[in-house]
């Protein structure tokens, strides 16, 4: 095998890698409009990223010190729809969402003090 081959191998291994990760985010994304959706109800103000794995994260942030109520108002709103857990992240509570039917769809919710 020479050395273009090795270049053709590791690019056909990327692209397939973008393809599963292509069809994972489109058989995720009426979970991801679902809690999209949820958050707009409770009002809540949010930024929306995704990384180069297709992990979604919603970081929301709070103002003078509504952290509390907007956080459990978050969590109750969600927990009608979904399974939701808490956890910590960098000294920050995070909401892990994971969606009930079809399961092994997730994201997470960060929350920021403004």
């Amino acid at each position: 095998m020479n050395y273009q081959d090795l270049v053709a191998r590791a690019i056909a291994v990327k692209a397939a890698d973008l393809e599963m990760g292509l069809s994972r985010a489109r058989e995720q994304r009426s979970f991801i409009e679902g809690v999209s959706r949820v958050l707009d109800a409770a009002q809540a103000v949010y930024v929306v990223k995704m990384d180069r794995d297709f992990r979604t994260t919603f970081n929301i942030e709070t103002d003078d010190g509504g952290f509390k109520d907007l956080y459990q108002a978050v969590k109750q709103a969600l927990s009608v729809y979904f399974d939701v857990e808490f956890s910590v992240c960098d000294a920050r509570p995070v909401l892990a969402v994971h969606s009930l039917v079809p399961q092994g769809f997730s994201c997470r919710i960060l929350f920021k003090e403004a």
